[in-house]
C-alpha cells in the first residue's frame, strides 16, 4: 500500500496538470531550417559562436562545432571577462560579451576558428529561455552591432542573428612564430583530413616547410627564390582547446604502437598552450623530412583515445568468444542422438 501511495503522489502532478512543460510538444522554427542550410551549404571548418548560448534548434556538426560565449566566458575566456558590476544595468550582457570587446578580440575569433556569431531566436514557447538568465536580446544585438571587425549578414535566417568574422583562420595553420591574440602573425595553409574527431592527418608540402622570401627572384626551389635562412623552426597551430592529452607524430602512424610505446609521440616541450587557450606544437626543420613526393607527414591524435580502442577491441573478442561457444554448444546438442527410453517388459 505504501508503494501504490507513494506512485500516486508523484503522479499528482501530472493528473493536475503542473507537470504540463514536459508534455507539451515543441516545433522547431522555420528559421533554424534555413539556419541549418546557410551553414551546411559551406564545406570547410569553422565554429559559430553564440551569444549568450545556443539554442537546443541548432545545428552542430563535427566540421560546424557551435559554441556558447556563456561558457567560453566561464573556462578558457575566463581572463578576458569583465568581474561582475553589482548593481551596472547591464551588468549581464557586457560580461558575457566583454571577451568580444577588447582590442585582441578579432584576433581571438580569427585563431579559436570562429566564423560566424549568432544571436538565437528569444522563443520560450519553444523551450528557449536562456535570455531570462543571461540578458536582454536586444542589448546583445545593439552591441555586436557596434564591434567594427563583425559585419551584420542576410543569411536568409529571420530572427536568427548571423554576424561574419572574415578574417577566420584554418582548423590547422602553420607560423614561423608563436601564435599569439597580442599581434598579427602570418600563417599559411597546410593540408589536413579529419580522421575521427581524436586524429588529424597533416601534410607540409617542401614549399612550406621552406618558404620563399617575397623579394628575392632568383631560381630556387620551385622556382620562386631562396629559402629563407636562419628559420629552423616552425610551429603548426590546432585550432582546439588545449589539452597535453593531445600528440603529434611525426611520419607513419599507429594508434597500437602508441599504447605501448612512450617515445613515440614527440617530447611534450614541443607542445604548449597559446595565448588563446588553444594547442601550438614547435617543430624542428631538421627532424621534418619529406618522403619520395616531398610531403611531410604528421598525425595529431588524442592519446586516451588509443585506450578506447583497446577497450573496444577487448570487448568485442569477448563477444565474438561468448557467441561462438553458444553457437557451437547449440549445434552439438541437436547432432547429440536423442535415444528413447525403452520399458524393460516390452524389451526382446
Amino acid at each position: 500500500m505504501g508503494i501504490a501511495g507513494l506512485i500516486l503522489w508523484n503522479a499528482n502532478s501530472l493528473v493536475t496538470g503542473r507537470i504540463g512543460t514536459m508534455f507539451i510538444p515543441r516545433e522547431i522554427h522555420s528559421d533554424y531550417y534555413r539556419y541549418r542550410e546557410f551553414i551546411n551549404g559551406q564545406p570547410e571548418y569553422f565554429r559559430v559562436l553564440s551569444v549568450p548560448a545556443p539554442s537546443k534548434w541548432m545545428v552542430y556538426t563535427n566540421t560546424h562545432p557551435r559554441v556558447s560565449a556563456v561558457e567560453l566566458m566561464r573556462g578558457s575566456w575566463g581572463d578576458f571577462a569583465l568581474p561582475s558590476m553589482s548593481g551596472h544595468p547591464e551588468r549581464n550582457e557586457r560580461k558575457v560579451l566583454s571577451p568580444l570587446e577588447q582590442g585582441f578580440s578579432d584576433r581571438l575569433l580569427d585563431v579559436s576558428a570562429i566564423r560566424y556569431v549568432v544571436v538565437p531566436r528569444d522563443d520560450p514557447a519553444n523551450a528557449d529561455v536562456m535570455f531570462n538568465d543571461y540578458g536582454k536580446r536586444d542589448v546583445f544585438i545593439m552591441h555586436l552591432d557596434d564591434l567594427p571587425y563583425l559585419s551584420r549578414v542576410d543569411a536568409g535566417t529571420g530572427s536568427v542573428v548571423v554576424y561574419e568574422n572574415a578574417d577566420v583562420r584554418p582548423h590547422l595553420y602553420l607560423t614561423d612564430e608563436p601564435e599569439t591574440i597580442r599581434e598579427d602573425v602570418s600563417i599559411r595553409k597546410v593540408s589536413y583530413e579529419m580522421v575521427s574527431p581524436s586524429e588529424y592527418r597533416v601534410e607540409i608540402s617542401d614549399k612550406d616547410l621552406y618558404p620563399l622570401r617575397p623579394s628575392d627572384t632568383s631560381p630556387s626551389r620551385g622556382g620562386g627564390g631562396k629559402e629563407m635562412e636562419g628559420e629552423e623552426v616552425l610551429y603548426l597551430n590546432f585550432a582546439e582547446r588545449y589539452h597535453p592529452g593531445w600528440k603529434i607524430r611525426i611520419g607513419a602512424f599507429s594508434w597500437w604502437d602508441a599504447l605501448w610505446d612512450k617515445d613515440y609521440f614527440a617530447p611534450d616541450e614541443y607542445h604548449s598552450e597559446n595565448d588563446a587557450g588553444l594547442n601550438t606544437y614547435r617543430l624542428d626543420r631538421s627532424e621534418l623530412t619529406p618522403d619520395k613526393d616531398g610531403i611531410v607527414r604528421i598525425t595529431l591524435f588524442f592519446r586516451p583515445q588509443s585506450y578506447l580502442y583497446l577497450g573496444l577491441g577487448i570487448s568485442g573478442a569477448i563477444l565474438v568468444a561468448c557467441i561462438t561457444y553458444l553457437g557451437s554448444a547449440i549445434i552439438l546438442k541437436r547432432k547429440k542422438p536423442n535415444h528413447a527410453w525403452t520399458s524393460p517388459k516390452n524389451a526382446r
